[in-house]
């Protein structure tokens, strides 16, 4: 019998990766992060990487043979700062689809400009 630990172990880097890009910073509009690592993920397997003006990433293998095409979302949901108080409460609007009672004891960061 197997465990699921086990079954981790064996996947070798997958789950690695998994976790980095659950763990990388991918609000809408600023998916630069998840973008830099799946490039490094496909770059030795494909001839071509583009980025477009919309910020899609978009590769190319070229051939013979039947096409294929891997579409998928780069971004998530997240959070807009909207103000902070004087008694440090901060208000917030979402970006993206989100449901306000999920965030309820949920650990959030605050990414700024500097």
């Amino acid at each position: 019998m197997w465990s699921y630990a086990d079954k981790i172990k064996q996947n070798g880097g997958q789950m690695d990766l998994l976790k980095e890009l659950i763990c990388a910073f991918g609000v809408s509009g600023f998916e630069a992060e998840v973008r830099d690592i799946i490039r490094s993920e496909i770059q030795d397997f494909v001839d071509e990487i583009n980025i477009d003006h919309m910020g899609n990433l978009v590769a190319h293998k070229k051939g013979k043979g039947p096409r294929g095409m891997l579409a998928a979302h780069m971004d998530e949901v997240g959070l807009m700062v909207k103000s902070i108080n004087d008694e440090g409460l901060i208000r917030c609007s979402s970006v993206g689809a989100l449901e306000a009672i999920s965030l309820i004891g949920a650990h959030v960061q605050i990414f700024t400009k500097k």
